[in-house]
C-alpha cells in the first residue's frame, strides 16, 4: 500500500493519467484482497495458492520444447498446490465501474487514444482516479488492522 500511495502522491500533479489509473486499479485490488484474506483462515490458504493458479497458467503458454522448461516447472509446480481454480474476487458497484474506468486509461483503448490523453480534462481525471485511490488505501488498511475509519472519513469512503 504504501509503495502505491508513493507513486501516487508523485504522479497526482501532472503525472501521466493512465499510470495514475495502474496504481488506482492496484489499490482496488489490493483492498479486494484484504477483505478477501480477512473473511476466513480458508481464504488466507487460497491466498497463498494463487500462486499455484499463476504459476500453472504462464506454463500453459510456454513453448513445451523450450529448453530446461520441463526441469524448471516440474521444480516450481511441486511447491504449489495441483488443480487450484483462479479466486474470483466480488467487486462491488462502484469498484467495477472505477476499475473499469481505470482499465480504459490502462489499455490502448479508443477511450485512453482519443479522450483521456489528448483531453483538457486531464486533471480531473488525475483528481478523481487520484481520490479513489486514496479511498481504496484506506479501506484496506482499515480492513487489515482492523482500525476503525476516521468518523470524518466514513462518509466519502461509502461511493
Amino acid at each position: 500500500i504504501d509503495i502505491q500511495l508513493t507513486r501516487l502522491l508523485s504522479l497526482i500533479p501532472n503525472g501521466p493519467v493512465d499510470l495514475i489509473a495502474l496504481v488506482t486499479r492496484d489499490l482496488i485490488e489490493v483492498v479486494l484482497w484484504s477483505q478477501f484474506i480477512t473473511a476466513s483462515d480458508g481464504n488466507m490458504r487460497r491466498f497463498r495458492d494463487e500462486v499455484s493458479v499463476d504459476l500453472s497458467e504462464m506454463f500453459k503458454v510456454l513453448d513445451p520444447a523450450e529448453e530446461n522448461l520441463a526441469a524448471l516447472e516440474s521444480r516450481l509446480l511441486s511447491m504449489c498446490t495441483p488443480g487450484r481454480k483462479r479466486v474470483g474476487l466480488t467487486k462491488v458497484a462502484h469498484d467495477r465501474f472505477w476499475f473499469k474506468l481505470c482499465s480504459k486509461f490502462i489499455h490502448p483503448t479508443s477511450w485512453s487514444i482519443n479522450l483521456a490523453h489528448q483531453s483538457p480534462d486531464a486533471d480531473y481525471y488525475r483528481l478523481e482516479l487520484g481520490s479513489y485511490a486514496f479511498k481504496c488505501a484506506i479501506r484496506a488498511v482499515t480492513t487489515l488492522t482492523d482500525l476503525p475509519v476516521p468518523t470524518r472519513l466514513q462518509a466519502h469512503l461509502q461511493n
